[in-house]
């Protein structure tokens, strides 16, 4: 997945009738993918019988040593004392 070693996996449910007030059974699908180079998922789907659905995907992934910039304190950075809590 974009160039980026992933483990997948897949899992499959039903919900009984009757388990959460529902009429008839309810399949729930679940896609995954896991980049243990990254330590984070990289994709994840799931969509139901009912219609419903979701997806997660990250993409333009780019791995290096991040702008240093990123972490720099803005020079117009002010600090001042907030009021002090009394007991």
């Amino acid at each position: 997945m974009e160039g980026i070693r992933a483990v997948g996996t897949r899992r499959e449910y039903i919900l009984a009738a009757g388990a959460i007030g529902n009429e008839k059974p309810i399949g729930i699908t679940i896609e995954q993918w896991f980049s243990p180079d990254l330590g984070m998922i990289v994709s994840k789907t799931g969509h139901g019988t009912t219609g419903g659905g979701s997806s997660y995907r990250l993409e333009h992934i780019v791995q290096g040593e991040p702008d240093p910039g990123l972490f720099a304190v803005p020079s117009d950075y002010t600090r001042t004392q907030g009021p002090v809590a009394s007991k």
